[in-house]
């Protein structure tokens, strides 16, 4: 098969690795697989780069609005879309994507979109806080809502988005029954929806001899490590780094607690902590996995992060909060630690409860994590779902030919 992904970066963050991870495992299996996004940081000459200029992002947050000005359609002349069976998106935001080139590859191509957030069912926010759907958006909660605009017109992206999915052709995916269900209540749900789990490769991601990954990376071996994770590093919005802040305060006075912070743009040492820039080498990045004692979520929202999945194969005891469809991977006291959001203190009792347990109780809690990323959130499980879904819609006898 021949399959065309587009998305809003090809290998950087987990909406990301996600459908890069499936681009190449795509083409182990002999399939062809190319990309269109905004930002490149592979060397693959079979990503392709749809330009953005800077102009356009400050006319976007003038008009408020994300989805129109981009010149997308040059896509739909490419070989790349001629030649390609289907169609798979992944994120059309972070200025760069015209929707209604959504709308028009449809009508010429089957088309999938996964969605890694609920942006695709709201105004233009890329989570809400909104339980309940209204005129089948779910509301944002305000203007600081990130991506962050001058001003927002929603009635007009609210029509603009109806349009373009009333006349579109989509099978939707969503990597988590909370997000699935959500699209069940939103202007969404007259397309069919599949739930495919995200998933990890269990041949790099996996449990690393704890000392020697500590020595392979030099940090203290005699102590206890918390990890904390994000793309951007603490600057990351959804990350809610002010949470970190306050768990790190907790436990400045302890010298036998140490944190890392992975994912920023510099490599800062302090007394306590170790600031460390994005990691590119998945081996690297699941020997720092391996290598501490819990791994640390305190995000705003989430859908099905794939840092967890990542921690939960290295068999890292994980604390975090219980958002979006992360209690689908998380057992509470079982493989890690579901925080309550709306208590501050609850984080540190995660940790507090997860340092308490004796090794047989947290090799047991490492063991499921692991069991249960075999089960159901590998990368060859990912791959032959989507694989299945590729397949069916192929089939379907009033198809799109290309």
């Amino acid at each position: 098969m021949n399959i065309l992904q587009i998305g809003t970066i090809d290998n950087r963050g987990g909406a990301a690795r996600v459908s890069y991870g499936l681009k190449t495992k795509l083409e182990q299996l002999g399939h062809t697989s190319n990309m269109f996004v905004s930002k490149k940081y592979s060397n693959d000459p079979h990503v392709h780069v749809i330009k953005t200029p800077f102009y356009k992002k400050i006319i976007c947050r003038f008009m408020g609005t994300d989805i129109d000005f981009w010149k997308t359609d040059f896509i739909l002349k490419t070989e790349e879309f001629k030649k390609a069976d289907l169609v798979h998106c992944h994120n059309l935001h972070g200025y760069y994507f015209n929707l209604k080139t959504l709308q028009k590859m449809s009508q010429q191509k089957p088309l999938i979109w996964t969605l890694h957030d609920m942006w695709a069912i709201t105004p233009y926010c890329h989570h809400t806080f909104s339980e309940v759907a209204k005129d089948g958006f779910f509301p944002c909660s305000g203007i600081e809502t990130a991506p962050k605009f001058s001003w927002h017109d929603e009635p007009y992206l609210l029509r603009q988005k109806k349009r373009i999915y009333d006349n579109s052709k989509i099978q939707i995916v969503t990597p988590s029954l909370w997000l699935k269900k959500k699209v069940e209540e939103s202007i969404l749900a007259k397309h069919p929806i599949t739930q495919i789990n995200n998933g990890v490769n269990t041949q790099i991601f996996q449990k690393y001899n704890q000392t020697k990954a500590r020595e392979e990376l030099q940090l203290p071996v005699g102590k206890k490590i918390i990890l904390f994770l994000a793309d951007g590093g603490k600057r990351n919005p959804w990350k809610d780094w002010k949470r970190i802040k306050n768990v790190i305060f907790h436990y400045k006075k302890n010298k036998n607690i140490f944190f890392l912070c992975i994912g920023g743009n510099k490599n800062i040492n302090h007394s306590n902590i170790r600031e460390i820039k994005y990691i590119s080498d998945d081996k690297r990045l699941s020997k720092f996995y391996s290598a501490s004692d819990l791994f640390i979520l305190s995000s705003k929202a989430e859908n099905s992060p794939l840092t967890i999945l990542e921690a939960m194969a290295c068999g890292t005891p994980i604390v975090s909060f219980n958002l979006g469809g992360i209690n689908e991977l998380i057992a509470h006291m079982e493989n890690g630690y579901l925080a309550d959001y709306n208590k501050k203190e609850n984080l540190i009792d995660g940790i507090e409860y997860l340092f308490s347990l004796n090794q047989e109780k947290l090799k047991k809690i490492s063991n499921n994590s692991i069991k249960k990323i075999h089960d159901s959130f590998t990368l060859d499980l990912m791959v032959n779902g989507y694989l299945n879904l590729y397949k069916q819609i192929l089939l379907q006898p009033n198809i799109i030919k290309k």
